[in-house]
């Protein structure tokens, strides 16, 4: 068994769905990926059993060929088997009369759990109405000149054109709040995969010579083809021009760079005094306070993770971790100073409740984490 059936086969386990015999073949393979006995005390300490641990998850990692948590499924699978140990050893240390000091935090965080984010939108019509979006029925919900506004029954927004009649062209804007994402469907086709706590302004039908559009925060954009109107993105000082890509722009105003990522095509990237030609698998960056354009290669698998429902970390700040928590669970994180600058990589589905991604990361044995209500404070 690859690793790869293993994870799918332990999800489909984790949700009750599995038969007789695919548990008897779960049984069959755990040793192979994961410390599956009970904790004695002949054992050792915490820190021996989580020494065994981490042998395991190399040897697992050896066996499957992962070098690295880059470009592969099987880097994202390797994550998800540290999940997978750090609950299965949970549930069996869980029957000593007696838990080691780590367990037990990670007790107190399951004990005050939070939910993850879900799909959620406010439409601001040019008439300032708003709509709530996750509480509106599917459907038609409104008209605006040539436009018809539909709620669609997999919960994203479409726009879609009923005329030629250009002068009545006005603006709408989506806004996700902290712990809401919202997919939206502009009148030319044009795909929007909007993240937690940003927004997007759209003419709710395009002409004239070019397709314009405003952000914040972060939104994944795959861009229906017109080669005689661009298709232009303004984000917190910078321009991105195409014709028809798919690309990432990320301009939260808390990060420390704005980013555009291009998975196809080409995109032209600008600000006020520069201008890069992104090429697929790039990464353009812009510092804070700077106009000045950096282009690397890009981390796709990272760089759209959050679009996949997954936190893919590689080497990445605590700090810039705690960020995205913050914004999909929708909490406040305050910090004992001396711990931002820690870094971690690793995978975790962002459908799973808090305590899932914080015991991960707890589970390093570097930071610990103590939830109160909507506020996680990161402790040594």
């Amino acid at each position: 068994m690859t690793t790869q059936e293993y994870i799918v086969l332990y999800e489909k386990w984790r949700a009750g769905k599995c038969t007789t015999e695919e548990k008897d073949l779960l049984d069959q393979y755990s040793k192979n990926f994961l410390i599956n006995e009970p904790w004695l005390p002949a054992m050792g300490n915490e820190a021996g059993v989580e020494v065994r641990i981490t042998e395991q998850i190399n040897q697992s990692i050896h066996q499957s060929k992962i070098r690295k948590l880059r470009t592969t499924w099987g880097a994202v699978a390797a994550a998800v088997i540290l999940l997978g140990i750090s609950t299965v050893v949970w549930y069996n240390l869980n029957s000593a009369i007696k838990y080691p000091p780590m367990l037990a935090d990670r007790y107190q965080i399951t004990k005050h759990d939070i939910e993850p984010g879900g799909t959620k939108a406010v439409l601001t019509l040019a008439n300032g109405v708003n709509v709530i979006l996750d509480s509106a029925k599917n459907g038609l919900i409104t008209t605006q000149g040539n436009t018809k506004v539909v709620k669609l029954t997999n919960g994203g927004l479409a726009y879609r054109s009923t005329g030629t009649d250009s002068a009545v062209v006005t603006n709408n804007t989506m806004t996700t709040p902290r712990g809401g994402r919202y997919d939206l469907t502009l009148s030319d086709g044009t795909r929007v995969f909007l993240n937690a706590a940003s927004s997007i302004t759209y003419p709710t039908s395009f002409s004239g010579k070019s397709r314009k559009v405003s952000i914040t925060g972060e939104a994944y954009f795959e861009v229906a083809k017109n080669a005689e109107m661009p298709f232009i993105v303004l984000a917190n000082g910078t321009e991105t021009q195409v014709l028809g890509t798919h690309f990432d722009i990320m301009a939260y105003q808390d990060e420390p760079f704005i980013k555009a990522t291009l998975l196809e095509g080409s995109i032209k990237f600008r600000t006020s005094h520069s201008e890069v030609l992104l090429n697929p698998g790039q990464q353009a960056e812009v510092p804070e306070f700077s106009d000045r354009i950096s282009v690397q290669d890009a981390n796709i698998e990272a760089a759209l993770s959050w679009k996949n429902g997954y936190f893919i970390f590689q080497d990445e700040k605590l700090h810039s971790i705690m960020r995205k928590v913050a914004r999909w669970y929708d909490v406040e994180v305050i910090y004992d100073a001396s711990l931002k600058d820690l870094s971690y990589g690793g995978s975790v589905s962002q459908y799973k409740n808090i305590s899932d991604l914080l015991n991960v990361l707890q589970s390093t044995g570097t930071v610990h984490f103590k939830v109160e209500e909507r506020r996680i404070i990161v402790m040594k």
